[in-house]
């Protein structure tokens, strides 16, 4: 049996509490950095809490990560993407694995930064069986005005989003590199299309193949560098409602 603690915290506390995306809606950056630490804190939590009744179980957590690029070799936009990463993926990673926030992260925060008690980075730093991560695309950082575009060799999806399977390599090897994670699961990649139906209710759906077939290359790439890569799910079987986008996105392989 396999048990994640939580799904996309990162969503859950930046869109929800600091751009107000998604529910609750708020605008409270200070708010947003509390809420992450209470969630990595209940994770640890919750994870003491199931070790004492399933001890057989495969415990981990599920992280959305997006993985920050400079646009240019620029000063202004190499501190954009450090911040970047550092809010998204190196301030859960790190707790996680080496139980403390990110120094140049905090900083940036100032007064913004979480209150964080006497033991909870002890409480936070569990044991994981396994790291989930989901992966879409990539933070392309621009400090120019206009921004600098993204390249998108491989296009992009119906959320806008850049397609770069390339970057999933990278970034697992990266998280092998810096963290030594217990064995990784792919769960959630995928793309957003806008399936055109044709007479008879057919789709060709050659953009998706495309990009499971680039994707899945790119874990096997992974693979074969020495990542411990036990598991990849395609998200979605169905199209669902898409957080605050309803049925109009739609990743399933399954047209609904």
């Amino acid at each position: 049996m396999t048990i994640s603690t939580l799904n996309e915290p990162w969503c859950v506390a930046t869109l929800g509490y600091e751009t107000g995306q998604f529910a609750p809606g708020l605008r409270n950056r200070k708010a947003a950095m509390q809420v992450s630490h209470h969630l990595l804190l209940g994770h640890g939590l919750a994870l003491r809490a199931m070790r004492d009744v399933a001890s057989s179980a495969q415990l981990g957590i599920v992280l959305n990560h997006t993985p920050a690029f400079a646009a240019e070799k620029t000063p202004s936009d190499l501190q954009a993407a450090r911040i970047a990463d550092g809010l998204d993926v190196r301030w859960y990673m790190d707790p996680l694995f080496r139980g403390a926030y990110p120094a140049d992260a905090l900083e940036h925060l100032g007064a913004d930064a979480p209150a964080v008690g006497p033991g909870d980075m002890a409480v936070i730093r569990q044991p994981l069986d396994f790291l989930g991560i989901n992966l879409y695309t990539r933070n392309w950082v621009s400090t120019r005005v206009p921004p600098l575009p993204a390249p998108a060799p491989h296009g992009v999806n119906d959320m806008g989003w850049e397609i770069v399977p390339e970057v999933l390599t990278q970034h697992l090897v990266r998280l092998t590199r810096d963290y030594m994670p217990p064995p990784m699961i792919i769960t959630e990649n995928g793309m957003a299309n806008a399936d055109v139906v044709a007479e008879g209710g057919a789709i060709a759906d050659t953009p998706r193949i495309a990009y499971l077939q680039g994707h899945l290359a790119a874990v096997a790439q992974a693979i074969a560098m020495g990542v411990d890569v036990r598991g990849y799910f395609y998200w979605s079987l169905l199209d669902n409602f898409e957080w605050d986008s309803g049925y109009a996105k739609r990743f399933g392989l399954f047209r609904v």
